[in-house]
C-alpha cells in the first residue's frame, strides 16, 4: 500500500522518540489526508500541498514548522507532538539544536 504522504509535493518530516512513533505519526497525517477528500486534493496540488499538511497535522495534534536547510536552501515542513513542543517556537528550537548536531557530526 502507497503512503499517502508519499505522494505529496512537500518534504515532511517528524521528530518522535523512536522511529516507529515517527512513522506511525505520519501514517496518522496521511490517513487523516485521505480521510477528508478536500484536503487531499489540495494536498495533492502543489500551490496548496503546505497549507493542507500543515491543517492536517495540526488536527492531530501536532506543532508544525517550516524549516530551511543553512546549506541546501531546501525547505521541509517538521512536525512534533504539541505535548513535546507547545509552540511552534519550542519546536524550531529543537529543530535547530537537532538538525545543527546532525550537519556538525556529518562535517567531522
Amino acid at each position: 500500500m502507497i503512503k499517502p504522504l508519499s505522494t505529496v509535493p512537500v518534504d515532511f518530516q517528524v521528530v518522535a522518540e523512536t522511529l516507529e512513533l515517527a512513522e506511525a505519526t505520519k501514517d496518522r497525517v496521511g490517513e487523516y489526508l485521505r480521510s477528508h477528500p478536500h484536503y487531499w486534493r489540495a494536498a495533492r496540488h502543489p500551490k496548496h500541498a503546505e497549507q493542507a499538511v500543515r491543517m492536517a497535522c495540526t488536527a492531530c495534534g501536532l506543532t508544525v514548522v517550516k524549516w530551511t536547510h543553512p546549506v541546501s536552501g531546501r525547505s521541509r515542513l517538521v512536525a512534533r507532538s504539541r505535548d513535546k513542543a507547545p509552540t511552534p517556537d519550542v519546536l524550531m528550537e529543537t529543530v535547530k539544536q537537532y538538525f545543527e548536531t546532525r550537519l556538525l557530526e556529518a562535517l567531522k
